[in-house]
């Protein structure tokens, strides 16, 4: 293993961050089975940026290196203000290591945890911005395969961004066969056909921001009783409470926009990841929400 040193964390405590050559560790985000993400500087062009490493030794399972692999390749794939940007990858002083984008702010899920239920006006801009990122990736035959509140990332100026690129399907590239040959996703936001295990295709990826918008506004997702297994089974099988009685001062449109996105049947969500776009922007503007001048510009330039 590389050697370590005692530094402060952004918690105050003394923890021991890894060296790597060519970055200054400065802190510990996150540290999960997939890897831990620093805050760190690139010491050549002293920049800040989220630095991911997964350890050579011990060997990394099957599946977290996989997922490792993929997101950084996903990164690669796409350019958008909703996916962050990708600098580098490799492998370095016992490491694999992927140099991204450094953003500040927090998960939807912790977000959501520490101020509860949002209101329509953020769930909004919210839809407008995942769905832009989802254009983008939908665009390159890229589907995420996993939308939830952990894995969207709230920057404290409230821009939100798709993260967590680990399970992503790509036609355009091959990716080993381990990881897909178990079923895919969070049992809480799947769609129903990829529960099925029949196939998944962008309007999956529709579904579960439609969950996911259901759990911003109302608090609690619509099926949250029960092992994975049963919430999977209701799913298939029963209707959550309607979004207009979970929560009665939403507007019609915006109840309209999600019931649609969390349609059962494929057939009868959005049928293009543009369309329900079109439609988070429609609501965007009768909230008076004003898009940056970035996420403007590449919405004008995809097709």
């Amino acid at each position: 293993m590389p050697t370590v040193q005692n530094q402060p964390s952004g918690s105050g405590s003394s923890i021991k961050l890894p060296r790597i050559g060519g970055f200054s560790l400065l802190e510990l985000i996150h540290d999960g089975s997939g890897g831990s993400i620093f805050r760190a500087r690139q010491d050549r062009l002293g920049r800040v940026v989220a630095l991911k490493l997964l350890p050579e030794w011990p060997p990394a399972s099957d599946v977290s290196l996989e997922r490792f692999n993929r997101s950084a390749y996903i990164l690669a794939q796409v350019n958008h203000p909703s996916l962050l940007t990708l600098y580098d990858t490799g492998t370095k002083d016992g490491f694999h290591y992927i140099s991204m984008e450094y953003v500040v702010g927090q998960t939807l899920q912790k977000h959501l945890a520490q101020i509860g239920a949002g209101d329509e006006r953020f769930a909004v801009q919210v839809a407008a911005d995942i769905l832009g990122g989802l254009t983008a990736l939908h665009a390159k035959e890229i589907c995420h395969r996993n939308i939830k509140p952990k894995n969207i990332f709230i920057e404290t100026n409230g821009t939100a961004r798709i993260i967590g690129l680990g399970l992503c399907s790509c036609k355009a590239a091959f990716f080993s066969p381990h990881l897909d040959a178990r079923p895919i996703g969070t049992p809480h936001f799947m769609a129903p056909e990829m529960i099925r295990g029949c196939y998944t295709d962008t309007r999956s990826d529709l579904y579960s921001l439609g969950v996911t918008l259901y759990v911003l506004t109302t608090g609690r997702t619509p099926f949250d009783k029960g092992t994975p297994l049963t919430v999977m089974s209701k799913h298939l099988t029963e209707a959550p409470l309607p979004l207009g009685e979970a929560r009665p001062n939403l507007s019609p449109a915006f109840v309209q926009f999600v019931e649609t996105l969390m349609a059962r049947e494929p057939e009868q969500r959005y049928q293009s990841t543009k369309a329900a776009q079109e439609a988070a922007e429609a609501l965007a503007r009768k909230h008076n929400l004003q898009r940056p001048a970035a996420q403007q510009a590449a919405a004008a330039s995809q097709p």
